[in-house]
């Protein structure tokens, strides 16, 4: 975990990943998020989310090390996803059920595979829930096609349920930051 200001020590795990989530983008020319925003930037949605709730002590994943590359440490992919969520019990159906969710869950957008009913599952997307629907992560573009896709950004997750033909083969799903361990290797 990273040495953590502005008292989030004190915070639950869930809170600390929601409002690291939101301090970089928020504060990402200050301190350490100047850090933290560089480094997740740039990584693969998923790679960016778990460092985030990793960095903020919200889970516990041993592969992952302040030092190393995300490609040296890379836990999820498209393809590689069920040590993380759980899309048979942990589905997001509603903006209502979305927008009461507690702060700091990891949200996974999966889909069947170039839409086809009978493909495989897999990962599309993964954001931290900031609060009330608001999520923060990279590349949103893929779920989101308005977001402007400049690094680690908020964004409006309610807008899925819009009813956009984009996203009619994709499930939400979430699993809690509690500090919980998530991917032993």
């Amino acid at each position: 975990m990273l040495q953590l200001t502005d008292g989030l020590h004190h915070l639950p795990a869930n809170e600390r990943v929601a409002s690291l989530a939101s301090f970089l983008f928020t504060k990402r020319n200050i301190g350490m998020y100047r850090e933290v925003y560089a480094r997740v930037s740039p990584m693969m949605c998923w790679d960016a989310a778990l460092y985030c709730a990793w960095a903020a002590g919200g889970i516990d994943v041993p592969l992952i090390h302040l030092q190393q590359n995300a490609r040296e440490w890379s836990v999820l992919s498209a393809h590689k996803f069920e040590q993380i969520f759980n899309v048979d019990t942990h589905q997001v159906t509603s903006t209502r059920q979305l927008e009461r969710l507690p702060p700091g869950c990891l949200i996974g957008f999966v889909g069947r595979l170039g839409g086809q009913p009978t493909a495989p599952e897999i990962l599309r997307h993964v954001m931290v829930h900031i609060r009330h629907g608001l999520g923060a992560g990279t590349k949103n573009g893929c779920i989101f096609p308005a977001s402007p896709g400049g690094g680690w950004e908020a964004v409006d997750m309610t807008e899925f349920f819009d009813g956009q033909t984009f996203n009619r083969h994709t499930r939400m799903v979430y699993v809690p930051c509690n500090g919980q361990r998530v991917y032993t290797g």
